[in-house]
């Protein structure tokens, strides 16, 4: 049951959080830069889950 609770936060916190950061970045890029805002913010969020998911992982393995 805690499992599906912590799902079903995660996916409204994430569905709230990453449209709202992709729009806050596009607002405030000039006109001729939006695509490049756009795949700047996106490669940023991957790298970021992706070495999030290695740091913690490291994090879990060492704390248990």
């Amino acid at each position: 049951m805690i499992l599906y609770m912590a799902a079903i936060f995660y996916g409204i916190g994430f569905g709230v959080v990453q449209p709202a950061l992709q729009a806050w970045s596009l607002e405030h890029a000039a006109l001729n830069r939006k695509g490049m805002a756009n795949a700047t913010f996106y490669s940023f969020f991957d790298l970021g889950i992706g070495f999030g998911a290695i740091l913690f992982g490291q994090i879990g393995y060492l704390f248990g």
